[in-house]
């Protein structure tokens, strides 16, 4: 099901007069008539999003979980910063809302890498973002030979302020020449930096 344009302004419009105002009584009039045209969709994502995870979640519980959801995406959504992109920007924040649940209830979350960078890097906080450069790293790491694996890890652990000393953690088992160990290692570190640094 896909949100027409019309639709989408409704809902940014409704959005626009909820932010505005500041009496309760007409901001819930507002926020219950922009519930009222997402709650649908909201269920759909937060499907989606479960089948994606294999997770399960009973209809009811859909339902009841839809109105969080739906609040969380509400209270973060700043029209002027985000224009008319309202189902962009519930659907993203959907799946923030749901990753942050089942990270609470469940420490069996299994998603893939790039869906969890993405998913975290909707709410830019400090923790999200060191987070995702960690990941980064991980992936980068993921991608070498198991030969030179040795050697990044040595690389990213000679950054460390607590390695004072900049003692070598070279393995003996390491079937490469001193010059390429050093070489690759120095190579490795200038792409780390680069990363934490971005």
């Amino acid at each position: 099901m896909i949100m027409d344009k019309i639709c989408q302004e409704e809902c940014y419009q409704l959005i626009k007069k909820y932010k505005k105002l500041t009496r309760e009584g007409y901001k819930a009039k507002y926020r219950n008539q922009l519930y009222d045209k997402l709650k649908d969709y909201i269920a759909i994502w937060m499907k989606s999003t479960l089948g994606r995870w294999k997770r399960h979640m009973e209809e009811g519980d859909i339902v009841s979980y839809s109105w969080d959801v739906f609040y969380f995406c509400l209270d973060s959504y700043d029209p002027e910063k985000f224009d008319t992109h309202v189902p962009y920007f519930f659907s993203r924040y959907t799946n923030y809302w749901l990753l942050m649940h089942f990270a609470k209830i469940d420490n069996g979350l299994s998603i893939p890498l790039e869906e969890l960078q993405e998913t975290l890097m909707v709410v830019e906080s400090p923790e999200n973002i060191a987070f995702g450069k960690l990941l980064k790293l991980y992936t980068y790491r993921e991608v070498l030979p198991e030969d030179v694996k040795i050697v990044w890890d040595d690389a990213f652990l000679s950054l460390s302020h607590l390695n004072s000393d900049k003692q070598n953690f070279k393995s003996k088992d390491i079937q490469l020449p001193q010059k390429v160990y050093y070489m690759l290692k120095e190579s490795f570190k200038g792409i780390i930096k680069l990363i934490l640094e971005e």
